[in-house]
């Protein structure tokens, strides 16, 4: 995910910061992360629901609905390993961290799945409209 730094949140946040950065990002997923950028835990809209279903207020520290051990990818891994991994416990996105737990970026099933459109070669020619080679 190219813009996974808007998924980001500071661990000191609040379970009504969680909702704005979920609401903010396409991927609806929060990172909560320490002053340091280390990946303290991840929350989902789930997490939410089920915080407020506990009759958690808005203002109650992120901690309380945050999973502290989530499923992380690693920068050497593949893009499939990172999907089978998504596969095998049901989840739609990916922290990637590094060896020391600094968050480097986030991937989802969907653009794993479904990556978007690539160049054409072809269409990048330098031949003007309607001209062949011949």
């Amino acid at each position: 995910m190219k813009d996974w730094r808007s998924a980001l949140l500071a661990e000191g946040g609040t379970v009504a910061d969680a909702i704005r950065v979920l609401e903010a990002n396409v991927a609806h997923i929060c990172l909560v992360v320490d002053a340091g950028g280390r990946l303290k835990g991840t929350v989902t809209d789930g997490d939410v629901r089920r915080g407020l279903l506990r009759s958690l207020p808005l203002g109650a520290s992120v901690a309380e609905v945050m999973n502290e051990a989530p499923l992380t990818g690693r920068p050497e891994e593949n893009r499939q390993t990172h999907l089978e991994a998504m596969r095998r416990i049901q989840v739609r996105q990916l922290p990637v961290v590094d060896a020391t737990g600094h968050v480097i970026g986030l991937v989802t099933s969907d653009e794993i799945a479904h990556p978007g459109p690539r160049p054409n070669w072809a269409a990048a020619s330098s031949l003007p409209r309607g001209v062949w080679p011949r």
